[in-house]
């Protein structure tokens, strides 16, 4: 790519990162719903062959995903909500499940991948559709450390499948971990902090096997490690960083309606755009 076209590249990718910054901090939506669809359109203009664009897409949607997710743990453990030993039991099978599915997407083929994050993305609408038509009742306020894991028997797969669904999909961990804990007695804050943790781990884990994974016979341009397209990585990165807090403040003047309803839009709005392009639009 001359150097000409990798600097408008860039801009593309910060204005593209702002729009998923902006998203994040006004509805705390991230990760692959937002930057695996941008990245699905844009990463054909860096020459990045159409059979891996689902996979680079998602490899580094799970790079950028550990810088937010890291700070927003790190924030939780300086509250007291980021229970350390519980962090470490839950790591384990997050940290395998991402492997596994790193390896699962290694072997599918673009198409493939990018229906199973289709599916990812109508399932995540339909409830959010459901919990808008039918809100469930307020939970009652929980005190930190009065939560409890089941048996190992059942907690062990459960957050095998969270990394392995996470990493397959670009996306983190919260819409498996926040209502299992809430279920189990722990607060608000400490679900989010543990969500937070094993988002960065699944993000650690992920964009490193996709980065080695993409080491060999794959016909990446120049600036990639492995399946990782660091231009890309970068403008996100940038964008997202500017944009943020413009979100956040953008959040505290809405609604809790007004703020589900766009939740939904944008999902709705993702949910046709890779439509589009699986039917080649």
């Amino acid at each position: 790519m001359p150097f000409e076209q990798l600097l408008l590249f860039l801009a593309i990718c910060v204005l593209a990162g702002a729009v998923a910054g902006l998203f994040a901090g006004l509805i705390g939506i991230g990760g692959g719903f937002t930057t695996v669809p941008i990245l699905n359109y844009l990463l054909p203009l860096a020459a990045v062959p159409e059979r891996h664009v689902m996979h680079v897409a998602v490899a580094t949607s799970l790079a950028l995903m550990i810088v937010n997710t890291a700070s927003a743990a790190w924030f939780r453990w300086r509250s007291g909500s980021l229970s350390p030993p519980l962090l470490a039991s839950l790591a384990a099978p997050v940290a395998l499940g991402a492997v596994i599915g790193v390896l699962i997407a290694d072997g599918l083929a673009d198409w493939v991948l990018r229906l199973g994050f289709i599916g990812f993305t109508a399932i995540a609408l339909y409830r959010g559709l459901l919990s808008l038509c039918r809100p469930s009742p307020k939970s009652p306020s929980r005190a930190l450390g009065h939560g409890t894991l089941p048996s190992a028997v059942i907690w062990g797969p459960y957050f095998l499948v969270a990394g392995l669904t996470g990493a397959m999909a670009g996306g983190g961990a919260a819409t498996f971990t926040v209502p299992f804990l809430m279920l189990r007695h722990y607060s608000m804050q400490e679900a989010a902090g543990q969500s937070a943790a094993l988002s960065a781990t699944i993000g650690v884990v992920g964009a490193t096997s996709f980065a080695l994974l993409g080491q060999g016979p794959v016909a990446m341009p120049p600036w990639s490690l492995g399946y990782l397209y660091l231009p890309a990585l970068a403008g996100l990165l940038v964008g997202g960083q500017l944009a943020v807090r413009q979100g956040l403040r953008l959040a505290g003047r809405l609604s809790e309606q007004r703020l589900r309803q766009i939740f939904l839009s944008v999902l709705a709005f993702v949910l046709l755009a890779m439509l589009g392009k699986q039917a080649g639009l």
